[in-house]
């Protein structure tokens, strides 16, 4: 049996709680495009934070789970390898960011 996806009309939204123009910004409220893109670049670096904590969670359960076998915790220690490796990348892309940010445009909140 096949999930069914579930697809909700824009209309339903506001009955579950949900109102789109105080979750993300009207476009008029964008100055600029290195405005938008500062808010992608947010939910990127969120979303990234999430799978590898995700991953980091996963590869400890492999690797709990392995029984002793030699196959199995190799493959769980490069899953956990792999997921702090990412998330190293993630938090040096952030703070670079971050700094040229502050050095390029004078952003007084670094």
């Amino acid at each position: 049996m096949s999930p069914k996806k579930i697809l909700l009309p824009l209309g339903t939204l506001p009955l579950l709680g949900l109102n789109i123009n105080e979750e993300f910004q009207p476009a008029e409220n964008f100055q600029s495009v290195g405005d938008i893109g500062t808010v992608f670049l947010s939910i990127i670096f969120g979303l990234g934070a999430i799978f590898t904590v995700i991953f980091l969670i996963l590869g400890g359960i492999k690797f709990i789970t392995s029984g002793g076998d030699p196959n199995k915790t190799a493959a769980a220690k490069n899953s956990i390898t792999y997921a702090v490796i990412g998330m190293v990348l993630l938090i040096l892309t952030f703070v670079i960011m971050y700094t040229v940010q502050a050095l390029f445009i004078n952003n007084p909140n670094l």
